[in-house]
């Protein structure tokens, strides 16, 4: 597969089952602990988890502005994938950008550890895939860190 230049990908091993983890990208009480970048904090989480169904995520940055992720869900395969369009609103939003798409792998790799791969696609410059990759970085952290207390 030729990657697109437009996209970012990255895998992680996630040290919790793969219904965990799951779990955690689609029950709105959990996204609410882990889906903002440091710094940040989701005020609020809405989720109709079926195909075609949309979530809506309100985050609040460190200087109090307002962030609104949205879209629609076109996959989901419990414990296996989930596929979504993503869209942003709010400071940084670029202008422009057609809705993005955002693809969530699960594989069991057993002793417990789930393999998750995201690709982000329709990115539209470097600086928005840097942007969007230290995002996902920091809100993977916090889902790491969200699951071990789980295990604690």
């Amino acid at each position: 597969m030729v990657k697109d230049e437009n996209e970012i990908e990255l895998v992680r091993t996630v040290a919790a089952p793969v219904e965990q983890v799951y779990e955690a990208w689609t029950h709105p009480d959990l996204l609410q602990h882990w889906f903002a970048p440091r710094g940040s904090a989701v005020r609020s989480a809405d989720v109709a988890l079926h195909e075609g169904g949309g979530y809506r995520v309100e985050i609040i940055d460190s200087d109090w502005n307002r962030h609104v992720t949205d879209g629609h869900y076109e996959e989901l395969v419990p414990n296996r994938s989930i596929v979504k369009t993503l869209a942003h609103e709010g400071p940084g939003a670029r202008a422009g950008v057609a809705a993005m798409r955002v693809a969530v792998r699960f594989r069991d790799i057993g002793a417990g550890n789930t393999e998750l791969t995201l690709l982000h696609e329709n990115l539209v410059d470097e600086d928005h895939k840097a942007d969007t990759r230290r995002e996902w970085l920091q809100r993977l952290d916090k889902l790491d860190a969200l699951l071990a207390r789980s295990r604690a």
